[in-house]
Order: structure tokens, then sequence, then C-alpha cells
């Protein structure tokens, strides 16, 4: 099973080596999960180009302060020489110079950022991120958030947080990751107050996309899978969007051009 067209993956995950596999022991130690899928760079890329994937967004987090600035140079130089892949740098709330680890990251090739406020425990409207967000405003610069309260709630994050922050920034283009799981329902209700909000559909495992109001809003749908690290097959990720029934340009959208939009990438 293949996308309907060269399809961009806006969510994947890839570390370094010893780094990829504490994730993935923390994954399982958490959840149970057992994980198939290649977590090399180069055998992920030709793995996903072999599904129909053209192109697909690499997303590192910090879970520590000052870990940065070093997960950042390994994902510009990595990102560089595999075909397909698109770097994002990463920042740590208590990182006293974040902007500067971010302008040296862009300045590196790294397109955007990538905040998880899940796993950095951090709302999404906590002032030590306003610098962040004013930075990626200043350079419009795309940022992809974790701001939802699945697969566990921390306290801090979820739909309230979430809009507190938008309403304070509501020029960011930023994209919450996995439809804002579980308040699907209103993350994607804010797609209708922020403008340059989006939302990907990755992870989630089997659950259904219908019923949630998407498809009176594919322009701002994103395709994601959060491979590799993903509990499924790669394959589900795709027929999850193709079980929407939709029409061929609303699949082309939500697989392939509303992430050259939201990317700002040539077509």
């Amino acid at each position: 099973m293949q996308p309907p067209v060269a399809a961009i993956d806006v969510h994947t995950h890839l570390f370094p080596a010893r780094l990829q596999a504490a994730v993935r022991r923390a994954l399982t130690r958490m959840y149970g999960w057992s994980f198939d899928l290649p977590d090399e760079p180069g055998a992920f890329a030709e793995f996903v180009r072999a599904r129909g994937t053209e192109r697909f967004c690499v997303l590192p987090y910090a879970h520590k302060p000052g870990m940065a600035r070093e997960l950042n140079a390994w994902m510009a130089e990595t990102t560089r020489r595999l075909p397909g892949a698109i770097g994002f740098a990463c920042v740590h709330p208590d990182d006293s110079d974040s902007t500067d680890v971010l302008e040296d990251a862009f300045a590196d090739g790294l397109i955007g950022v990538k905040l998880h406020h899940q796993v950095q425990e951090v709302s999404p409207d906590d002032p030590r991120l306003f610098p962040v967000y004013e930075l990626m405003l200043e350079h419009d610069r795309p940022l992809i958030v974790h701001a939802g309260k699945g697969p566990t709630d921390n306290g801090l994050v979820g739909a309230s947080p979430f809009r507190r922050m938008m309403k304070r920034f509501p020029h960011l283009r930023i994209c919450v990751a996995h439809l804002g799981f579980p308040e699907r329902e209103e993350f994607v209700a804010m797609l209708d107050e922020f403008p340059r909000l989006y939302l990907d559909t990755s992870g989630l495992g089997n659950m259904s996309l219908t019923g949630i109001g998407l498809e009176d809003r594919i322009e701002r749908i994103l395709w994601g899978s959060d491979a590799p690290n993903i509990a499924f097959d790669y394959e589900r990720a795709i027929t999850r969007v193709l079980d929407l029934g939709l029409e061929p340009d609303d699949q082309r959208a939500i697989f392939r051009d509303n992430a050259l939009r939201f990317l700002r990438l040539e077509r």
C-alpha cells in the first residue's frame, strides 16, 4: 500500500544510535510497545521511499537541558546526506541560550523546530518558551509540537494551555502532532480560530480519523507516521487517511500539497 502521490511524511524521528535505543527502551517500558521498523538513518530512508514517501521531516527533541546543540549538529549533518530528509531543530525550555541554539541550527540548514511539551514537561504557554515563539515569528519558520495529553497526561499539556499560547502568538506557523490526541475535536475546531495552525495524523495506531471534522478542513491536515518508533505497520499510517474516502485532490492535499505549503518547499 502506497499513498496516491509521492508523499511528504511530516513526522518521523531519528536519533544518534545510543539515544534511539534509549528512546525505544523507554517506550517499551512505559507502554509495552515493540518495534519492527529500521531506525538506522540510511535504512529508514530506503524503507519509506519504497513505500511511496518522497520526503520526510526528521524531528528531534531534547529531554534535558544542554543537549540540544549537539543533537542539532548531528541532525544537520545526518539530514544533509540523507535523501529526502528534512531536518528540524530542538531546544529545551531550560536552555539559557535557547535562541542562540536555534539561530545556529538554522544557519546549519535545519528548517524548523520541534517542541515536545509532554516529554519536556512544559506547558505550551510557559513563559520560558516565549523567546522561542518570538524567534519563530521573526524567521517565519515552521514549528511542530506535541501539545496533546496522549499517550499520558502530565498535567501541563492539552487544548486549554495550547489555546492560551495561540491567543498570544496567533501568527505562528505551527502544527500540532497526533491531531492533539485525545482532544482531537477540540484541536480540529481550533483550525477555524487560527489560520496558520495545522494538525498532523501521525501515531494513534489503528484509531479511525472519521467523525472528528477533518473532512471540512482538509487544507490544514498534514500526513505523518511517527515512524520508526511505532507499534504498528507503516502502511497503516497510509490507509487511515485513505479510509476517509476523500476525492483524489483532497488525498493529494493531505499526503503532499499541504506539507509543501506548511514547510515552504518547492513542488
